[in-house]
């Protein structure tokens, strides 16, 4: 009995040690395979512990002091190759006699709204707003080239940077300087002309899409120039497998760097899903598409927004914002439709950018924070980066205090978009934006 009570024991403590079930007690014919086995279990687990160290020193990164990030896994690529939704309603579940009859539903009021015109004033549209809309149409191509301008030397101040022709305090000093010039000259332009809102919102719309791409560019390729410079294995690496390491290295070529600026995108990558053919075809389509959405918004502001503009002395406040409200929001879904489809999707055609994904299901969203991250892809993932996780990894934020910062710069641009275009200090976009976190 207290034999058997010893070999329980040993069996048990075999088993706690080695964490399987132990074996049978092995008879004289099969002894040699029993020490097989326990070779081959051994064997086994000496491998396994060698992969889970290894793969623990793979993915341990030292910290450094431009950020304290454990990997660089917030500069892989964003980017794969997709379609825009509403370019195959399929992909929602959705069939084109939905979209077919929303398109009729816009086309039928807005033949509505010519029509009452026309019985009115004797004419279809009203061409009068349109010439003050344009009429310094000429200023704002000026201000676009100069910003394009400010990119190329944005570019060369990264260049010098990585090359290590210039040391980081000097170039980085560049680089805020040519940051506060992109927004000081082109603001302090549209105030002494005066421009019209359109223009003033075009404007202020290029000055914070030219300041995040460049802002991505310096930032993704600074970081990692002082990541490998710090630690040079992690470059060796990369130069012995560059198929693993392409989109984490730095890249200040030019052609990349003009293929950014061109391409429908606010995250700079070393490179980019391509599409596989250029459609003419497409472009005129979605051309034709543009076209007849920024007129459908004309119509809508001249008939349906201005009327009662002009009498908001005389009717109520209440009725005035009952009385606007369809009206506004039709002209958002319109210019929504004619911006984030169509526009982007004609730039990704002509630059044969591959990821067409401006946009997610926002119309299924049952929450603000879900319709916020559904509605605008590129700001999105541009936030996510550069305001929310990189908080996290170079000034030490927490998941909330970084959800907290990504707000306020997204609702300091977009108060700042309508503070130029309309030159009013009323912070109500931005306190409504605030209040929904």
């Amino acid at each position: 009995m207290s034999t058997m009570h010893k070999r329980k024991d040993k069996d048990k403590t075999t088993h706690e040690n080695k964490n399987y079930t132990s074996p049978p007690p092995p008879t004289p014919q099969s002894t040699q395979y029993a020490v097989l086995d326990d070779d081959k279990v051994a064997i086994e687990k000496q491998i396994i512990e060698e992969s889970t160290k290894n793969q623990s020193e793979r993915d341990f990164i030292p910290q450094f002091d431009l950020t304290n990030s454990p990997s660089l896994k917030r500069f892989e690529p964003l980017d794969k190759a997709r379609e825009s939704l509403l370019t195959k309603p399929e992909l929602l579940n959705l069939n084109n006699g939905t979209i077919n009859f929303a398109v009729v539903c816009f086309i039928v009021g807005t033949f509505t709204l010519m029509a009452d015109r026309y019985r009115a004033t004797g004419e279809f549209i009203d061409f009068s707003l349109v010439r003050w809309l344009v009429q310094d149409w000429i200023v704002s191509l000026i201000l676009w080239g100069s910003m394009s301008v400010w990119c190329v030397l944005v570019w060369f101040v990264t260049w010098l940077g990585v090359k290590e022709y210039a040391n980081d305090l000097v170039a980085s000093i560049a680089y805020g300087l040519c940051l506060l010039s992109v927004f000081v000259y082109p603001i302090t332009v549209v105030v002494l002309k005066s421009m019209s809102p359109l223009l003033g919102m075009v404007t202020s719309m290029q000055i914070c899409v030219h300041a995040m791409k460049m802002h991505s560019y310096w930032v993704t390729n600074f970081t990692l120039h002082r990541y490998y410079k710090k630690y040079p294995e992690k470059a060796n690496q990369i130069k012995k497998s560059p198929s693993k390491g392409k989109y984490q290295s730095p890249n200040v070529d030019f052609w990349p760097f003009f293929y950014f600026l061109v391409a429908p995108t606010l995250v700079f990558a070393s490179e980019y899903p391509r599409s596989d053919k250029f459609r003419p075809h497409y472009i005129l389509l979605e051309l034709l598409k543009g076209i007849g959405c920024f007129l459908v918004a004309y119509i809508l502001i001249t008939d349906c927004l201005l009327p009662f503009y002009r009498q908001t002395n005389v009717l109520p406040f209440w009725y005035i914002i009952i009385k606007l409200s369809l009206p506004s929001i039709s002209l958002w879904m319109v210019m929504f439709y004619g911006v984030f489809h169509c526009i982007l999707n004609i730039f990704a055609e002509l630059t044969m950018f591959g990821d067409r994904e401006f946009y997610q299901d926002w119309w299924n969203a049952t929450s603000f924070d879900m319709w916020w991250r559904k509605w605008n892809r590129p700001v999105h993932r541009w936030m996510v980066r550069h305001i929310y996780t990189d908080s996290m990894h170079t000034v030490n934020f927490n998941k909330f205090w970084a959800t907290i910062s990504t707000f306020l710069v997204s609702a300091v641009l977009h108060e700042f978009c309508l503070i130029v275009a309309f030159r009013v200090k009323r912070p109500v976009l931005s306190s409504t934006m605030i209040l929904q976190i």
